[in-house]
């Protein structure tokens, strides 16, 4: 999956770059603009096998003047689908205008530091749990996992007198992040569908042990045991904001250090934390929210990490030129 993505990608990406004869690519980016100062090239995993596509690239403010961001920008399992359409051109160079709008890292400004974006794989899902009594419904009951919806709806409610529960599940794979890299700041986004608690709750994400394109019952965690998982990021329903937009977690340092961070996939469950903290939900009234699954196979809309991370031994760019002004049109 990854190979065939990345591969469209590239040869979308080259196509158009040779067709203009282009030495560099401008795009409008905030009122400035984004460069891409050469060729996107493929990224390989640790096995050789081919994982993403690249791209280095600085931005400019309205007035020319170069922005501190980290140069280089890596999609790990890259979308070709932008906006219903097919266009894996469009959506590779949205993506990595997403990653420096999101993540400039002003720190690494002019050094060899890197923003990896990981898009999560195929095989995620839900599992769902229902019965008439609330405590049974908590620990696992006429258990059912789905992995081939294109929406994930995580939460509880309760409807015709049963209450239902939701866990969701969601793998990255890191993988192609050098061991020896340092990793400074990761960040989990997720495309909100739709938010529907009318009692307001805390969207978790917690490590978990599922495997990844292999969901079944079995990874169902009842909700006395949820607090038992690390906790990795989290985001309340309250004040969150429209539907249709990336909602990005907010990180614990736990996820510096998730269990197969950079040496291989990095497995998530997706909890309410109403659930966890056992509070039965009102007659007729629903706690969950809707996000994108990555069965919304290869969209901008997928779920994704951003990780920050360079090599110990990482040197200064440019350090012997004055900040740049760019005076070029976008093409």
């Amino acid at each position: 999956m990854r190979a065939g993505r990345a591969a469209e990608v590239l040869e979308a990406t080259r196509s158009a770059w040779r067709r203009d004869r282009r030495e560099r690519l401008a795009r409008p980016l905030g009122g400035g603009h984004l460069v891409v100062d050469r060729e996107p090239e493929l990224i390989y995993g640790p096995g050789g096998d081919v994982v993403g596509v690249d791209a280095w690239v600085r931005q400019f403010d309205r007035a020319g003047r170069e922005v501190r961001i980290d140069p280089h920008r890596r999609i790990v399992n890259p979308p070709t689908v932008h906006e219903g359409a097919q266009d894996p051109a469009e959506a590779f160079y949205r993506v990595v205008e997403d990653s420096v709008v999101g993540t400039p890292n002003a720190r690494g400004w002019r050094t060899r530091g890197t923003v990896t974006t990981v898009f999560a794989d195929t095989g995620d899902g839900t599992i769902d749990s229902s019965n008439a009594t609330y405590s049974t419904a908590r620990s696992g009951s006429n258990l059912a996992a789905t992995t081939s919806n294109t929406d994930l709806f995580i939460g509880q409610g309760e409807f015709g007198g049963e209450y239902y529960i939701s866990e969701g599940f969601l793998s990255f794979d890191t993988s192609a992040i050098p061991d020896t890299d340092n990793v400074t700041a990761i960040a989990l986004a997720l495309w909100q569908l739709s938010d529907e608690s009318t009692t307001d709750f805390t969207l978790e994400a917690r490590q978990s042990a599922w495997t990844s394109g292999g969901l079944t019952t079995a990874d169902w965690v009842a909700g006395a045991s949820l607090g038992s998982l690390t906790l990795l990021a989290s985001i309340n329903t309250s004040g969150i904001g429209a539907d249709g937009a990336y909602k990005t977690l907010t990180s614990e340092t736990a996820l510096l250090s998730a269990t197969n961070l950079k040496t291989g996939t990095v497995a998530m469950l997706l909890c309410s934390s109403r659930h966890r903290g056992n509070n039965t939900p009102s007659a007729g009234t629903s706690e969950a929210i809707g996000v994108a699954s990555a069965n919304d196979t290869g969209t901008t809309h997928d779920p994704k990490l951003t990780i920050t991370h360079a090599g110990s031994n990482a040197v200064p760019m440019f350090t012997s030129r004055p900040a740049r002004i760019w005076k070029g049109r976008p093409r």
